[in-house]
């Protein structure tokens, strides 16, 4: 059967949350897409937890890629590289797919002619309920890829989260598009590239992914070294 999306979970030492993290996507996940985990060289118990989870789904398509530790754009890299999907969705290993991801993957995604497609996300602290957070920054459900002046918002408010798009397998091969390594937010350097690289980009207003944001990640220290 074809693989029509490919899912990619970067994990370095987040036994915490993987579980959560992998059940999201076990639960719903069909014949048509496949699990691509790359342990990123884990000390802690991730990746026993990894196997525990996925035991009850043996009739999945999962792969695990272990790797030593080199970044998250490395991960990502490998994960990649090792997809086969018609579409590709990066998910961070302590975030989270809402109930409703894989139903509007399979209504509105699948068959979309778009390159990339962007969504809004819940954002979700340490403590507090789940807030509505809005990462799609198109001013139109579709923007040929060609009209420059429609990214203009998407670029001035400059949300550059991976997990907060999926994108056509083709247009990150084709067009050579990695995450640099050796950087902490390589998601300003890849994603633009994204979107200038696209025919055609769409937008859907509907939160996805659960996104965690907690003490202590990358993301919450920023130093010159950075």
């Amino acid at each position: 059967m074809t693989i029509e999306l490919s899912i990619i979970v970067p994990c370095y030492n987040v036994g915490m949350y993987i579980e959560e993290c992998l059940s999201s996507v076990l639960r719903y996940m069909d014949d048509t897409a496949e699990l691509i985990i790359v342990n990123d060289g884990s000390t802690d118990d991730t990746r026993e937890k990894i196997v525990t989870t996925i035991a009850g789904y043996q009739n999945k398509k999962i792969h695990i890629i272990d790797q030593e530790n080199k970044g998250i754009s490395a991960a990502r890299n490998a994960g990649l590289n090792a997809s086969s999907g018609a579409w590709v969705s990066f998910l961070d290993s302590d975030d989270s797919y809402t109930e409703y991801f894989f139903d509007i993957f399979n209504k509105k995604i699948k068959h979309s002619s778009a390159d990339l497609v962007e969504f809004d996300a819940n954002i979700i602290r340490n403590t507090g309920s789940p807030e509505y957070f809005s990462c799609s920054s198109l001013p139109t459900e579709n923007v040929n890829g060609g009209e420059t002046d429609s990214l203009i918002p998407v670029f001035r408010q400059a949300k550059w989260f991976t997990w907060s798009r999926i994108y056509k397998r083709s247009l990150l091969t084709n067009n050579n598009i990695q995450f640099p390594e050796g950087l902490i937010y390589e998601d300003i350097a890849a994603i633009p590239l994204c979107y200038l690289s696209s025919s055609s980009v769409a937008r859907i207003k509907i939160p996805l992914v659960n996104y965690r944001v907690r003490e202590g990640s990358l993301s919450t220290h920023v130093n010159s070294k950075d």
